[in-house]
């Protein structure tokens, strides 16, 4: 099967090579790009690391003073991002079930009765506020900006293509963001019939939301995955 793919970059080449040792086609069309933010780690001792996203081990890790902090617990939104933290060298880590409500329960949890400060590398657009759900609880959440997610256009004719290769298929939607966007960009681009026959499989069920509240909903195919994770996922794909 055709399955589209509009990931980041390079997220999108990890989820390609999935696909295709799974006999499965993908069609690439990025419709977000990571972008680095110049800041720096804020001042202070931590007792733990949280990272919602795949993206943040290794951008946290290339900063100035971010060696030490590869001996904290780090606490994951799910297991790609854990194995993404253990690639860059954290030795003690944990993935929190697939979703950033999950990893605040878990940080609260471990943290139970301790004045304990967690070190929250964030993009700069969130779906979740992590810190204050875990301040609620009397945990100190320092977080910073490291990088940001930014949507991208790749214009109607590149939109167009990828949907006609992928007729008949399925699209991979992994964020709410990603969702809506495109949602967005069918719509302005006017290409709603070219989609009519996709599968949107999403990771979530708040993910899946937001694409049928962005479309017509009665003309499209919705599947959800039975956990918040990528494999999941792909085990909706028919062969």
């Amino acid at each position: 099967m055709h399955v589209m793919v509009i990931r980041e970059k390079i997220a999108s080449q990890a989820t390609a090579r999935k696909l295709r040792a799974a006999g499965h086609v993908p069609v690439i069309l990025p419709l977000m790009q990571i972008v680095p933010e110049a800041g720096h780690i804020p001042d202070g001792q931590f007792d733990a690391v949280a990272f919602t996203s795949a993206f943040a081990p290794a951008l946290l890790r290339r900063m100035e003073k971010a060696a030490h902090l590869v001996d904290l617990p780090a606490f994951c939104v799910g297991p790609a991002t854990a194995n993404a933290a253990r690639r860059v060298g954290f030795a003690d880590v944990r993935a929190c079930g697939g979703s950033a409500q999950t990893l605040a329960a878990q940080l609260i949890a471990a943290f139970e009765g301790k004045a304990a400060h967690v070190l929250y590398p964030a993009a700069r657009e969130k779906a979740f506020d992590l810190a204050a759900a875990a301040e609620d609880c009397g945990l100190s959440v320092m977080e910073f900006v490291l990088y940001a997610a930014d949507l991208v256009d790749p214009g109607r004719n590149a939109l167009a293509s990828a949907l006609e290769r992928t007729a008949g298929g399925a699209v991979l939607i992994h964020s709410a963001r990603s969702a809506g966007h495109l949602a967005h960009l069918i719509e302005k681009h006017d290409l709603l019939p070219l989609a009519a026959s996709l599968t949107f499989i999403a990771i979530s069920e708040n993910v899946a939301e937001t694409a049928r509240r962005a479309l017509p909903a009665e003309n499209f195919e919705f599947l959800v995955a039975k956990l918040p994770e990528e494999d999941a996922m792909l085990s909706l794909i028919e062969n």
